[in-house]
């Protein structure tokens, strides 16, 4: 992959060539080709733009061709390979499914069209997320625009990888440990969550590669955040234990969450006062909650 610099320096020239209004551009044709090495890391599909054939689903798997007849000849241009909102039928969703940022980019690369005006690039990408592929220059054909819709890659509901992993409750024994809320987040996206069952065991099916923020959180314990978990084979994921006493959920164990608890001691509930989950609020309870006294949710990178 560039370095960052060069991709910084792709930005800025991808910005020159680009006219305003560029991102409503109509599909050029499309030229798209399975690569003969097929590792099994990439497993989405491409679907091209509307082209002249109207448009094809091919198999994708590693590296692939992508270009443009009819540009501007011996001219330069820059393909770009952006995250997107790409709904299930392999269409640009909402009115911005995407932008052109640091972060957003998987493939950048530039080449000069050839005497035929045909320009062709050869991307492998560094991660497969849904994403759309954008041609940017000049063109002589006055009804096309800049950049040029190329094509999208969309991995599909359940094309991707899974997730897995257990959680543990603070003091709580083993079949009392569902209710656990854990959470995916792309950078560009919806969430999805999945709730663990009894044993406290999580599993997500068919997640794209690409970089997520994991959240593990119930009510009555400290949250456990890791900032960046990036999905490029099935993960299973290390035991979280979540420690109790954080019942009003700001993120950290205080007076407030004490005052909460005493208010329902020697109480019958399912609350989250009631962190050990026996359906009392207790001495244990109590206790659990002032081993974490002052204590906060966990951050890690």
């Amino acid at each position: 992959m560039l370095s960052v610099r060069r991709i910084m320096f792709m930005c800025v020239f991808v910005t020159a060539l680009l006219t305003a209004s560029v991102f409503a551009a109509d599909p050029n044709e499309v030229h798209t080709f399975d690569s003969v090495k097929k590792p099994s890391v990439y497993n989405g599909i491409i679907t091209k733009g509307t082209s002249d054939d109207g448009g094809a689903t091919y198999s994708y798997n590693d590296s692939f061709t992508v270009g443009a007849e009819g540009v501007d000849a011996n001219s330069n241009y820059v393909l770009l390979m952006v995250k997107a909102n790409i709904d299930s039928s392999g269409n640009l969703a909402g009115e911005t499914p995407y932008s052109i940022t640091s972060d957003s980019i998987v493939f950048v690369d530039q080449k000069v069209s050839d005497d035929n005006g045909e320009v062709f690039f050869d991307v492998l990408p560094s991660e497969v997320a849904n994403s759309v592929l954008l041609l940017g220059g000049t063109f002589s054909i006055a009804s096309k625009q800049s950049p040029l819709v190329l094509g999208i890659v969309y991995l599909g509901e359940l094309s991707g990888f899974d997730i897995s992993g257990t959680v543990g409750l603070q003091d709580r024994a083993s079949g009392k440990l569902g209710g656990v809320t854990v959470s995916l987040k792309p950078a560009i996206g919806d969430t999805i969550s999945e709730t663990t069952n009894n044993a406290g065991e999580y599993y997500f099916i068919g997640v794209s590669l690409g970089d997520y923020k994991l959240t593990i959180e119930r009510p009555g314990y400290l949250s456990y955040e890791k900032t960046k978990l990036s999905v490029e084979d099935t993960v299973l994921y290390k035991t979280v234990t979540l420690k109790g006493g954080d019942i009003i959920k700001d993120g950290q164990v205080t007076i407030l969450d004490l005052s909460e608890l005493l208010s329902a001691y020697l109480s019958n509930t399912n609350a989250p006062s009631d962190i050990n989950g026996d359906g009392q609020v207790t001495i244990l309870d109590l206790s659990t909650l002032l081993s974490n006294y002052l204590v906060s949710k966990t951050v890690e990178q």
